[in-house]
C-alpha cells in the first residue's frame, strides 16, 4: 500500500506539472506577441510632390470588428478636400493599436486615416 501511495503521488505531481508548463509557454507566448506588435503605416501620394509637413486636412481613427471585417473603410475624399486634389493618405496602426488587436484575437481592429489636401 505504501508503494502504491507513492506511485500515486508520483502520477499527480506529473498531471499538474505540464499544466503550470502550459501556462507558462502561454504567458510567454502572448508576452512575445504583445513585443513584436509593433506599428504599421501605409502611404500613398498620388503626385509625387515635396514633402508635406503640414498637419493632415482631416484624421480620424476608425474602428474595425470580426477581423476587420465589418466596419466602415471609406474616405470621401470629395468631402474632406471639398474640391481640392488630395496630396497624400495615410493609414496608421500605432503599437497601442495593434496590442489592442492582438489581446482581442483581431475581434477589434482600431486604425487611424489621415488625408492632406
Amino acid at each position: 500500500m505504501i508503494l502504491s501511495s507513492k506511485a500515486h503521488t508520483q502520477t499527480t505531481m506529473s498531471l499538474s506539472s505540464p499544466v503550470s508548463r502550459r501556462s507558462k509557454m502561454w504567458l510567454t507566448g502572448l508576452l512575445l506577441t504583445l513585443a513584436l506588435s509593433g506599428c504599421s503605416t501605409v502611404t500613398i501620394k498620388p503626385n509625387r510632390g515635396p514633402m508635406i509637413e503640414s498637419p493632415p486636412t482631416y484624421e480620424k481613427r476608425h474602428h474595425f470588428y470580426v477581423f476587420g471585417l465589418v466596419g466602415e473603410r471609406r474616405v470621401n475624399l470629395d468631402q474632406v478636400c471639398r474640391g481640392r486634389e488630395p496630396l497624400k493618405m495615410q493609414r496608421q496602426s500605432t503599437f497601442v493599436d495593434m496590442a489592442l488587436q492582438t489581446v482581442t484575437l483581431s475581434l477589434y481592429k482600431p486604425v487611424t486615416a489621415k488625408v492632406w489636401c
